[in-house]
C-alpha cells in the first residue's frame, strides 16, 4: 500500500470515528446536562432581566469564557438563542448538542466561517432571540476577547452582556481552556454586569479600544464570582431554569447599577 493510500485511509477511519463520536453524544449530551448540570444549586447575581423569552425587550448579545458556557447552555434552553459555535470539527459536536437543548446554532468564529456567520446573524436581527457568543473560543488564547461579538453589536445595536459563572466544587479538565465541570448538586453563582452598547462605525483603533474594555469586563465579572463566592451566593436566590410554559420571568436578585442609566456609551 502506497503512503498516499494509507493517508487517505487514516483519513477516512478518522472522518468516520469523529462523526460517529459528534452523533453519540449528540444524543447524550443534552440528557447529561439535564441531569448533572440540572443537579447545580445555581443563584444568579444580577441587574438585568435574563429570561430569554421576554416580551417587547431589547434582544441581548450575552458573552461568557468558553470555559464557562455549561450553565448558560441549560438554562436557555428551548429559547431558541442563537448561538455562535466554531465551524470546527469539534465544534458540530457542540452544535447538535446545543440545537438538541432547543438554541440554535450558527456556525463559525474568528477563525474560520467567521464573516459568513456574522453575516447570518445579522440577518436574523428581526426574530426577537438573544444572541450568545464565547469570545475566546473556539481555540483560545484562553479569556482572550475577539473581536466578532462587539462587530456584531456595532453593527446590531444590540447590547452585550458579560456573564461568569463560579462553582464551589468542580473539576478542571487539561484542555486549552481548562473547561470547568461543576461536580454533582454542586453550588454555582451566576455573576452578570450591566448591558452595554458599542457604538456604530467604529475605526481599527476604536474597535480594538473595545475588545480590551470588554475583555477587561468579563474578566472582572468572573473574578468578581471566583473571589466573592461565598458573599454573592448567600446574597442571591436560587435561580431557576427558564422555560417557554412559565410565564413572565423577573431576577430573583436584582442588583442596581451604581448609576440609574444603563451605561450605552
Amino acid at each position: 500500500m502506497t503512503d498516499s493510500k494509507e493517508r487517505d485511509r487514516k483519513k477516512r477511519k478518522k472522518k468516520f470515528k469523529r462523526k460517529l463520536r459528534n452523533k453519540a453524544l449528540a444524543v447524550l449530551g443534552p440528557l447529561w446536562i439535564k441531569f448533572w448540570i440540572g443537579s447545580v444549586r445555581y443563584r444568579v447575581h444580577t441587574p438585568i432581566n435574563v429570561h430569554p423569552f421576554h416580551d417587547n425587550e431589547t434582544p441581548q448579545i450575552y458573552a461568557f469564557w468558553h470555559q464557562r458556557m455549561l450553565a448558560f447552555v441549560l438554562s436557555h434552553r428551548k429559547s431558541g438563542v442563537r448561538i455562535l459555535i466554531s465551524s470546527h470539527g469539534d465544534g458540530e459536536m457542540i452544535a447538535q448538542t446545543v440545537d438538541k437543548l432547543g438554541l440554535q446554532s450558527v456556525r463559525g468564529s474568528t477563525t474560520r466561517g467567521g464573516v459568513q456567520a456574522l453575516k447570518e446573524l445579522l440577518k436574523d436581527l428581526g426574530s426577537g432571540k438573544d444572541y450568545a457568543f464565547t469570545p475566546d473560543g473556539p481555540r483560545g488564547p484562553k479569556h482572550v476577547f475577539q473581536k466578532g461579538a462587539i462587530y456584531f453589536a456595532s453593527k446590531s445595536g444590540l447590547p452585550i452582556v458579560c456573564a461568569s459563572v463560579s462553582y464551589d466544587r468542580f473539576w478542571e479538565l487539561r484542555t486549552w481552556d481548562n473547561f470547568i465541570i461543576p461536580k454533582f448538586r454542586a453550588k454555582g453563582v451566576v455573576n452578570i454586569h450591566p448591558p452595554v452598547y458599542v457604538p456604530p462605525n467604529l475605526s481599527d483603533d476604536e474597535l480594538e479600544s473595545w475588545r480590551q474594555k470588554l475583555e477587561n469586563d468579563l474578566n472582572q465579572v468572573t473574578q468578581e464570582a471566583d473571589e466573592n463566592f461565598a458573599e454573592l451566593y448567600e446574597k442571591a436566590k436560587p435561580w431557576k431554569f427558564f422555560h417557554p410554559k412559565r410565564g413572565p420571568f423577573q431576577p430573583t436578585r436584582v442588583v442596581e447599577p451604581e448609576s440609574d442609566e444603563v451605561s450605552k456609551e
